[in-house]
Formats: structure tokens, C-alpha cells, sequence
């Protein structure tokens, strides 16, 4: 392939990138609707043309592409996500405190179940302050039905659209 190609090449990637980017800013600025999107599975397939043809344009990994993606989206959630953060941070807090009590009683049993439900409640929620949404849902779907209601409904709904 020619010099003139590969630049040619290169400035066509970069186009596409500019392109895509706008699209992606201008779905992530519409805050106030994004629970109700209905084409948020468009997004996933606009993240990975992005990090395709951004990571061969400029050979930068498609590992700090990501993370730059998931950065900007982090920063645009939705009105009251930090305070869905601090619920489930506090349901947490809760089961961990119904553990500890169930251990004063010497009730091993529902000590047990209550740790195990910090466990997965924690596992949930540090993967929604490290940008990892998709994860977060899917460790959603695998909760029991018990620990459903301890995470936020618009949280939950947030992380579905996102991961759709």
C-alpha cells in the first residue's frame, strides 16, 4: 500500500471517528432520557466501531480506548444516580449489620446468608463505581430474587438499557 493510501486510509478513519464520537456525545448529553432509550444497544455497537477504527488508525490499545469511553459515560449518568450509590451502599451496610448480629446470637446460618448478600451487593456495586456496567447488570441478573429489591429500581433499569 502506497504512502498516499495509508494517509488517505488514515484520514478516512479519522473522519469516521469524529463521526461517531459526535453521535455518541450528542446520545450520552441527553441525560433527562435515558432511561428511556430504546436503541441503547446501538451505543454498544457505536463503542466497538469506535474502538475498531480508533485503535488501528492511531495503534492505541483498544483497552485505553475503552476506558476512555467508560470514563465519559461515567460522567453522564442519570439525575440521582449518586444518591441510588448511597442506598445500595446503605443496604449494604444493613445486611453487614444483620450479619454481625446474627453472629452475636449464634445464628451461623443467617449469618452466613447475610454475608454472601454483602458479597454480591458489593461485588454489584464496585463494578458500577469502576464504569462497569455491563458486569453490574449481569451480576444483577445472577442475584436471588431476595436481594433484588436492595438495589435501586432506576438503578437496575439504568444498568439494563446499558447493557442491552
Amino acid at each position: 500500500m502506497t504512502d498516499d493510501k495509508l494517509n488517505q486510509t488514515y484520514n478516512d478513519r479519522k473522519q469516521d471517528i469524529s463521526n461517531l464520537m459526535s453521535l455518541l456525545r450528542e446520545e450520552l448529553d441527553q441525560g433527562d432520557n435515558i432511561l428511556n432509550w430504546t436503541h441503547v444497544g446501538d451505543l454498544g455497537h457505536i463503542k466497538e466501531e469506535l474502538i475498531n477504527i480508533y485503535g488501528f488508525a492511531s495503534n492505541i490499545p483498544a483497552e485505553d480506548i475503552e476506558k476512555q469511553l467508560e470514563q465519559y459515560r461515567k460522567t453522564n449518568t442519570y439525575p440521582g444516580f449518586s444518591d441510588d450509590l448511597e442506598q445500595l451502599a446503605d443496604r449494604i451496610g444493613y445486611c453487614r449489620y444483620v450479619s454481625e448480629r446474627s453472629i452475636e446470637a449464634v445464628d451461623t446460618s443467617l449469618a452466613l446468608h447475610y454475608e454472601q448478600n454483602v458479597k454480591h451487593l458489593t461485588d454489584v456495586l464496585n463494578d458500577v463505581e469502576n464504569g462497569k456496567y455491563s458486569d453490574a447488570y449481569q451480576g444483577i441478573e445472577e442475584l436471588h430474587v431476595s436481594l433484588f429489591d436492595h438495589i435501586p429500581e432506576r438503578l437496575r433499569e439504568y444498568l439494563k438499557n446499558y447493557a442491552e
